[in-house]
């Protein structure tokens, strides 16, 4: 990607919802991250700051335009707050982690949570 700042570190996840919904996990330990969903022609259609989840786990559904969230077998939001349900306008498209480097001491960590996010098909719990 062009212009990437040299203070960030970043993951990136292509996504495609044809065989199902997709689920991003991640551990944020800060609230400098972004998660940022974008179409394959770099349109942003969803970002979410870690200062507004108000919690360090991030549990993202990303379902088709066309699925509620009972055809896409995730479990309601009302039931379960710890997860995000997105609609995607696209089939297609890549979830972008942004990262940044508050300091030395602290790129480890970040590099570690990003190395242990994950991001396939959503497998429904239980």
């Amino acid at each position: 990607m062009p212009m990437m700042a040299p203070d960030v570190r970043y993951a990136f996840c292509r996504f495609d919802v044809a065989n199902g919904p997709v689920r991003l996990k991640a551990t944020v330990p800060d609230d400098l991250w972004l998660i940022a969903l974008y179409t394959p022609e770099g349109d942003n259609f969803y970002s979410v700051a870690g200062a507004d989840m108000k919690r360090s786990d991030i549990d993202l559904v990303i379902t088709g335009a066309d699925q509620t969230v009972e055809e896409a077998g995730v479990d309601a939001p009302e039931s379960s707050d710890e997860v995000v349900v997105v609609n995607s306008p696209v089939t297609e498209g890549i979830a972008l982690i942004r990262a940044p480097l508050v300091g030395p001491s602290r790129s480890a960590r970040a590099e570690q949570a990003l190395k242990t996010t994950f991001c396939g098909l959503y497998a429904k719990a239980g």
